[in-house]
């Protein structure tokens, strides 16, 4: 069973990535989420609806962007992620962003995430595939 919530977002184009993290107040920021790693594409401003899908179930990386497929939707990316957890910052789950993957120089792949933790709220990466709890949401676009 999959669950949607939708949510308007504007996303800023003109800002960099350093900028769209900022701007997110984050209390901890992975250090590898860096311009070099993760490329921002786009113009201008450009107001957007992401849906976070919940599974409410465990569910591997491959199955989850597989099962979105099948509902019209992509994976979004981490401009989209951080414009989320900008202009909702009391969203309380894990947010996993599996559209923007950095893969290191010894053929690693991470992907970012948004969660609150005792520290506060976190960006953070995860390494390598990976079975996703049942409390996760999944940032996704529609296809049309």
């Amino acid at each position: 069973m999959d669950l949607q919530t939708k949510f308007r977002v504007t996303v800023d184009f003109r800002q960099s990535l350093a900028e769209m993290i900022k701007a997110g107040k984050y209390d901890d920021v992975n250090e590898d989420i860096t311009a070099e790693h993760f490329l921002i594409e786009g113009t201008g401003t450009v107001e957007t609806e992401v849906v976070l899908v919940h599974f409410d179930c465990d569910i591997e990386s491959d199955d989850a962007i597989r099962e979105m497929e099948q509902m019209g939707l992509i994976s979004g990316k981490i401009e989209h992620l951080l414009a989320l957890g900008a202009e909702y910052p009391d969203l309380e789950y894990p947010i996993i962003c599996l559209g923007s993957v950095w893969v290191d120089r010894d053929g690693r792949h991470a992907v970012p995430y948004l969660r609150r933790w005792n520290v506060g709220r976190e960006l953070r990466l995860h390494w390598g595939d990976r079975r996703w709890r049942d409390d996760c949401r999944f940032l996704a676009l529609r296809t049309s």
